[in-house]
């Protein structure tokens, strides 16, 4: 299966919603979901060619998916960051000292929800060892930095009132990176609509200027001679006895993939995934189903292939899919 990773550096602040029930536009987070990602596509395919193309190409996909996506992740220069594998084995020759300790290591461990992929690799191999892993150095800390802007909302009566927003800011040479696995060849047509969503940007707040990004880069981790592309690589296709793979994609299994060996053997995080749906068919945007899903970082025992999920309001005048297809890498 070939591979592309595209790198979208933004132009501005990014506005991605919070995974927490009940939390509003005052919180962000770094990275874009898959399904965040693909509903945006689906909208820059139809603004370019219409209805009737989003239609045929989405029964299509339905069928036989011509790409999996990533979620967004983040990246700065060469580096990639993955998600922190959600897997805690049981620690071998644990001391009555570390474990006094495990606590504060943990706390010092949560802000490092995404790693550079070199650390990742220690991370991983340190953990199949039954030892703890280091923390990476300062060095590597988080690529974005986060904020909040107070804004003005004005009603109908024109009473004015505050309100906060969360927005992030990427660093130098950062950004987000999406790997897309291509089901036999690379689409010109994804690119195109890339193109569309690089000027219209991506996220939420758009119409104050954020999620706007220009292609950095694009190419196939396999020709490249970076490390972490190398890693990437190594790790992205499936191998004989491999025991645990992560998702770097935010998906949702199909209840017939789920057995309870799998279940017994898999470490995962469930995020609540809800937002409005809007049409120009519709006559006002809608708040579509919510779903519980698993996250990026997820960890399974084998390989599942995920499903799209109807999440519609009743009574609107089409289907509404929420993408929930896994890309899976190689733990150990």
């Amino acid at each position: 299966m070939p591979f592309c990773l595209y790198k979208l550096r933004f132009s501005g602040p990014v506005h991605f919603g919070a995974d927490q029930v009940g939390i509003g536009v005052e919180m962000t987070k770094p990275i874009c979901r898959a399904d965040t990602f693909f509903s945006a596509y689906c909208h820059g395919l139809r603004a370019l060619h219409g209805r009737e193309r989003l239609e045929k190409w989405l029964k299509t996909y339905l069928e036989e998916p011509p790409w999996l996506i990533s979620d967004l992740l983040p990246y700065r220069g060469d580096n990639l960051y993955w998600p922190r594998p959600h897997w805690q084995p049981k620690l071998a020759n644990t001391t009555e000292e570390v474990d006094k300790n495990s606590s504060a290591t943990r706390k010092s461990w949560k802000k490092w929800e995404y790693l550079p992929l070199d650390h990742w690799q220690k991370y991983v191999e340190a953990l199949a060892k039954g030892s703890r892993p280091d923390l990476p150095s300062e060095e590597f800390a988080s690529p974005w930095v986060d904020s909040t802007q107070t804004r003005v909302g004005i009603s109908y009566s024109d009473q004015t009132e505050l309100y906060q927003v969360g927005l992030t800011y990427f660093k130098d040479k950062a950004g987000l990176a999406v790997l897309v696995a291509w089901h036999d060849k690379p689409h010109e047509e994804f690119e195109e609509i890339l193109e569309y969503l690089a000027e219209s940007g991506i996220g939420g707040e758009r119409s104050t200027g954020c999620g706007r990004f220009v292609i950095e880069d694009c190419y196939d981790p396999a020709d490249s001679d970076s490390s972490a592309d190398r890693l990437l690589t190594a790790r992205s296709d499936p191998q004989p006895g491999e025991k645990l793979v992560m998702s770097l994609s935010t998906f949702s299994p199909d209840p017939a993939e789920l057995t309870t060996e799998l279940l017994d053997a898999s470490s995962y995080h469930l995020v609540p995934r809800r937002g409005f749906a809007a049409s120009p068919d519709a006559e006002r945007a809608r708040r579509r189903k919510s779903v519980w899903m698993l996250g990026s970082g997820s960890v399974l025992s084998k390989r599942v292939n995920g499903r799209m999920l109807d999440v519609a309001p009743e009574g609107f005048p089409h289907r509404v899919w929420r993408y929930g297809h896994p890309l899976w890498v190689r733990v150990w």
